[in-house]
């Protein structure tokens, strides 16, 4: 099975667990007369990746929203977010080069520990970082989000994984691990700040 559709299973199994032991989905397209606001991400290093949104309910860590994945389009992937939702975004990726096996779903680094928002960041240092966050803390307007794609090797395996960060860096909540610059989680739920 090629990598894109293993991606696509993994994720429709993640989403179907998830409902089985309890947790629910927001209708993934703003109602009707619904203020939204259009978020632009911007790829750099991987012009077809796969990439996605997903907010989840401050107050309930198992209801989350997600307009879906999409394939980006020569480097650029819109989303429209209602504004509700628009705090306390998460950005998962996907690359089909990338074959290295991952124990659930990858997430852009929003910002690193050691960082300011705004701050430009290396692929050296985004590959040596110990610590960072994927919790974006969002927006009430229209906004781009540029993210920087990299092939990383695991020592001499000839899997290939990704690394992805906010370049420039995004105001960010709840820092944690990463390893070798990446995050990985079967739950990505992002607290309130």
């Amino acid at each position: 099975m090629n990598r894109r559709l293993t991606a696509l299973a993994i994720a429709a199994a993640t989403l179907v667990a998830g409902t089985a032991v309890g947790a629910a989905t927001e209708t993934a397209t703003a109602g009707p007369g619904e203020d939204t606001v259009k978020v632009t991400i911007r790829l750099d290093g991987c012009g077809s990746c796969w990439v996605g949104l997903v907010h989840y309910d401050d107050t309930d860590a198992d209801t989350y929203w997600s307009p879906g994945q999409k394939r980006a389009q020569r480097g650029r992937a819109v989303f429209d977010v209602p504004v509700g939702k628009a705090q306390g975004l998460s950005i998962s990726i996907d690359a089909t080069w990338a074959t290295a096996y991952v124990h659930g779903a990858q997430y852009v680094v929003t910002q690193y520990g050691g960082f300011e928002p705004g701050d430009r960041v290396s692929r050296h240092q985004a590959l040596h970082a110990e610590e960072g966050s994927r919790c974006w803390v969002g927006t009430d307007r229209d906004r781009t989000i540029h993210v920087k794609v990299a092939k990383k090797r695991y020592g001499s395996a000839p899997e290939v994984g990704l690394v992805a960060w906010a370049s420039p860096t995004l105001a960010s909540t709840n820092l944690g691990d990463v390893h070798d610059g990446t995050i990985v989680t079967t739950h990505p739920h992002c607290p309130a700040s």
